[in-house]
């Protein structure tokens, strides 16, 4: 179950990620010099926002099971 899952979150990180860029880069491009910096501007936070997002969800969950395994090794040692 927990390699499916990672599975899931790094496919949708991808996704999300790839999402973010083409939103930051339309806000950029198109939305600022056309509605102004304030509608562009959160436009392009919500980018911003959504990139993130996906980049936390390709980085995280390997960074967990990295600790995860520390974790586990440290409870071996110590019995």
């Amino acid at each position: 179950m927990e390699k499916e899952f990672r599975k899931i979150t790094l496919t949708f990180g991808v996704i999300m990620a790839v999402l973010g860029a083409l939103v930051i880069w339309r806000g950029v491009t198109k939305m600022i010099p056309v509605t102004g910096w304030v509608h562009g501007g959160l436009f392009t936070l919500g980018g911003l926002f959504f990139f993130l997002v996906g980049v936390a969800l390709l980085v995280v969950p390997p960074l967990r099971a990295r600790r995860k395994e520390k974790n586990a090794e440290e409870r071996e040692k110590a019995s």
